[in-house]
């Protein structure tokens, strides 16, 4: 029995081909795919969907059920799917044409499977990108440049729903916690406030006087 990390059976996977190894990578089980891959990325497509990159290769048949339903899980878009930090020990193939229509060169299949200690990658959060978007919004709003209007704060906030602390009457909401900011942006010596998600693709605003907040910049809705 070998032990190998995903870049050495990429490398050089004669060396492994038909033996037991141990291996440990991130374990991604979705629609037509169950694989160990080397890493787990954001996607930008949903708020904390995550998915796989960098050298993967097929995990035939599975893990244990006991393994598997101790694993994160997603649904953002469309089935649901499992995510975690396994190390399996099984036999490595190579060379043919392995997992959903054949499309991975190599596989694993499993004799052992350990669950290991991991959590969430913390999404990267741009108060720059966030406060720029804010600007632009408050900018048309006005009918002014974005330069004529200064950033006073920009505060880190956990907003606890997709309203982003802007809902509007009789529509529905994710109960989901959102990342993002609450910025204060100034005028000709008047104040607005302006909330965002995490990377300022959606922002919005709220007052008394207005009951339907802005919303521009929409890449990627968090709803």
């Amino acid at each position: 029995m070998q032990y190998a990390t995903l870049e050495q059976l990429f490398t050089n996977p004669d060396k492994y081909n038909g033996r037991q190894v141990v291996v440990e990578g991130f374990y991604f089980h979705g629609f037509e795919t169950i694989v160990l891959s080397e890493r787990l990325e954001y996607s930008g497509y949903a708020e904390g969907h995550l998915v796989t990159k960098g050298k993967m290769l097929w995990v035939e048949g599975g893990i244990p059920k006991g393994i598997y339903d101790k694993l994160n899980q997603q649904q953002m878009m469309g089935p649901a799917e499992r995510y975690g930090k396994v190390k399996i020990t099984g036999k490595f193939e190579y060379g043919g044409q392995f997992g959903h229509l054949g499309a991975y060169g190599s596989q694993i299949v499993p004799s052992e499977v350990e669950l290991l200690p991991w959590s969430p990658p913390v999404p990267q959060i741009s108060q720059s990108a966030a406060s720029s978007t804010a600007r632009e919004a408050l900018a048309v709003r006005l009918g002014v440049a974005a330069s004529q209007i200064e950033v006073l704060s920009v505060e880190e906030v956990m907003w606890s729903n997709t309203s982003l602390g802007c809902p509007e009457p009789d529509r529905q909401y994710s109960d989901v916690i959102v990342p993002g900011f609450r910025i204060i942006l100034e005028y000709e010596g008047r104040k607005y406030e302006y909330h965002t998600n995490e990377d300022g693709t959606i922002v919005v605003t709220c007052s008394n006087t207005q009951t339907q907040p802005d919303l521009i910049g929409k890449i990627n809705s968090v709803q």
